[in-house]
């Protein structure tokens, strides 16, 4: 058995060193962080990502010869994306404040935006801030909307509603369920006048008057962030940055983008559906890649921690229980961003989402399925060893040849449910910007903003899934006869 235990301890340090690298600062590929549910500033269409910061930050690599790869994520995730080496440049309609100027360096303002507020069309209620005592405002999270939110809301008595992506607050505010959403003029403008249906309007004067910067890591890649402002520098003097600022914002008062609604087709919802069920397809692809190596990881890594637990060795029995009650006892979406912003943090480790992802569904699945093995072990008969014993097998060979497989038959149904378990959880790595089902309909939706029948048309994706797998399930339980 103590054969065993070193090839598990072996491999456990293999996993873990798999994810971890040299980030060395040699000639390499700038990675560049956009949110890409922020139209028309950032958005994906027919596969590609388009908007004004993607066409603005491309032009300004191809001035200075620089190498870019864009990387899309969950906007509340990006300065802390930058602060953990995981990004090199960020630019995703990120207004320069002095909070966000103590953690990052920002370049010279590339677009004079501004909040605004939002009510439903047929609202007369509210015109101005003075008109939200006792409203609900619904804003995006860590945004200077939802800073203007807070303040507004601490003086006009208030409250404040928090979504992660702009499309959810425009439907609470067209729903009823939010009296007002704050945003970027732009930003609602392009909204408005891409879906004239969503039943939103424009009120009052602008809040403020924010400027967007393109942001570095404090206090590093200056030479970076001197050659990002020449090259914007250079595009204003092109008349470049005007063509791009002029693809998407044909008009710069918000009067006339409003008025864009009235030229703009209405899309149905067969033709929404058509438009976007091959973006979800392949996002369902990518979460059953994920779910697939998840389980097969999580499986060996439950296999290993759950041999610890019934390991007549102290230490290794500590080991396995310490991992199984921290895994279970704190939250999946605490331990990915754990792995992907906090252990990356160390400037030794780096790695994909797609790979912090798979790490951190695995671990959980495997802290599970490892009281699932053990459970099954424990449930076999004594007998059973000591009659292997007496015919001369070794403490492995017993395992292996005897007690296992009667135990995982009767692990099959707990199996099952884990995997879907699993399954439904490659749904929270659309926060780091993996391209799974729910961060495809998230991107879709940004584009259309029908969230109604897009999320229907997801749910019905997993569903289909999940009852597919289930089906699975069964099939294996009577195949096998699982009692």
């Amino acid at each position: 058995m103590k054969k065993w235990y070193l090839l598990s301890i072996i491999a456990i340090l293999s996993l873990l060193l798999s994810a971890c690298g040299s980030s060395g600062n040699s000639d390499k590929t700038y990675i560049v962080g956009v949110d890409t549910t922020y139209p028309p500033f950032e958005f994906e269409e027919d596969g590609e990502y388009k908007g004004i910061d993607i066409d603005l930050i491309h032009a300004i690599a191809e001035d200075q010869g620089l190498e870019i790869e864009i990387k899309p994520m969950d906007f509340k995730g990006i300065i802390p994306a930058l602060l953990s080496d995981n990004l090199d440049v960020a630019i995703a309609g990120m207004s320069i404040t002095e909070d966000r100027k103590e953690k990052v360096d920002f370049s010279n303002p590339y677009f004079d935006a501004g909040l605004t507020l939002v009510v439903a069309a047929d609202n007369s209620d509210i015109t101005s801030p003075e008109d939200l005592s006792g409203k609900l405002i619904a804003v995006k999270k860590g945004t200077t909307g939802a800073d203007k939110a807070d303040e507004l809301a601490a003086e006009y008595n208030a409250e404040v509603r928090l979504f992660d992506d702009s499309p959810s607050m425009f439907q609470e505010v067209a729903n009823g369920n939010a009296d007002v959403l704050i945003e970027d003029y732009p930003v609602v403008a392009y909204a408005i006048g891409q879906n004239e249906s969503l039943g939103l309007k424009i009120v009052g004067e602008r809040l403020n008057g924010d400027q967007y910067g393109i942001a570095v890591k404090k206090g590093e890649n200056q030479d970076l962030l001197e050659k990002i402002n020449d090259g914007l520098q250079n595009l204003r003097d092109s008349g470049k940055y005007d063509e791009i600022l002029n693809t998407y914002l044909s008009f710069k008062e918000e009067a006339r983008l409003i008025e864009r609604a009235s030229s703009l087709k209405d899309v149905n919802l067969m033709e929404n559906i058509a438009y976007a069920f091959p973006f979800l397809l392949e996002g369902l692809k990518i979460t059953i890649i994920i779910t697939v190596l998840a389980l097969t990881i999580g499986f060996f890594i439950g296999l290993i921690i759950a041999l610890f637990r019934l390991s007549s060795i102290k230490l290794l029995q500590w080991i396995g229980t310490i991992f199984i009650n921290a895994i279970r006892g704190t939250p999946i979406l605490v331990q990915l961003y754990f792995i992907y912003f906090g252990l990356t943090s160390f400037s030794w480790i780096s790695m994909e989402p797609i790979t912090a992802g798979v790490i951190a569904v695995s671990v959980n699945a495997g802290a599970y399925i490892a009281e699932i093995i053990r459970a099954g072990i424990q449930s076999i008969d004594k007998g059973q060893t000591e009659a292997a014993r007496s015919l001369g097998l070794t403490g492995g060979q017993t395992m292996r040849y005897v007690i296992l497989p009667q135990a995982l038959r009767r692990m099959l149904p707990a199996f099952a449910n884990q995997g879907i378990i699993s399954l439904k959880d490659t749904s929270l790595l659309s926060v780091i910007g993996i391209a799974e089902l729910t961060q495809k309909t998230e991107v879709v939706i940004a584009k259309t903003y029908d969230v109604f029948t897009l999320w229907l048309l997801a749910g019905v994706m997993y569903f289909v899934l999940i009852y597919g797998l289930t089906l699975l399930s069964n099939y294996v339980e009577k195949r096998y006869q699982v009692r």
